[in-house]
């Protein structure tokens, strides 16, 4: 009994940490798109409003969810798809750096390029 009580008490600190830890990926890339936006000169609220407000949001309501009940998996579901519109929004930044404002030297701007045509049979 005791091992159950240990292996449920691990398991609960790793639900923890992995929600912020998600948490955290979410915040990073939020400003990972504003800086890719600004630099590309296209810094709007039209271009930055919805992947942000989206991200933040999805991924604070998941936060929540995933460490006050990490056996819901809304709450693992909602930071995951922050993380896809985050990630979204910042290569459509990259790839508009990359490739219509001259600067192609950038790395990884090829594969930038070919998961924006088909970010939905990319992924595995």
């Amino acid at each position: 009994m005791l091992a159950a009580v240990s292996l449920r008490c691990h398991r609960e600190t790793a639900a923890k940490v992995i929600a912020f830890l998600s948490a955290g990926l979410a915040l990073v890339l939020t400003v990972v798109l504003v800086l890719v936006w600004v630099a590309a000169g296209q810094a709007s609220f039209v271009n930055l409003w919805e992947p942000a407000a989206l991200g933040v949001g999805f991924a604070a309501v998941g936060f929540v969810v995933a460490r006050r009940q990490p056996a819901n998996p809304v709450g693992w579901l909602l930071p995951a798809g922050a993380i896809f519109v985050l990630v979204t929004g910042a290569t459509s930044g990259y790839a508009l750096l990359c490739y219509r404002l001259g600067h192609g030297g950038l790395p990884l701007g090829r594969a930038v390029v070919v998961g924006r045509l088909c970010p939905g049979r990319c992924l595995p």
